[in-house]
């Protein structure tokens, strides 16, 4: 079963791919795009997308939500 909170003007669903493998997908709640802040040293310094998932599996659906917390706390997304 999905565990769906909002965070900061985020929504974040944590959903289970198989047992013990919960990511995280990552939208705005007003729908509008999310632009990623890459480094200033990266050709292509940002993108946006209308989502984002996490790149690692995490063993429970907290877990992911908080580091999709965390994504968002470390001020690479608006």
């Amino acid at each position: 079963m999905d565990v769906i909170t909002h965070y900061k003007g985020y929504i974040i669903q944590a959903f289970e791919l198989e047992p013990k493998h919960w990511r995280s997908h990552i939208r705005k709640i007003d729908g509008s795009d999310i632009t990623i802040l890459l480094p200033t040293n990266a050709e292509k310094p940002t993108y946006t997308s209308s989502s984002i998932m996490s790149s690692a599996p995490r063993f429970t659906a907290d877990a992911a939500i908080e580091f999709a917390k965390e994504a968002i706390d470390g001020d690479g997304m608006r």
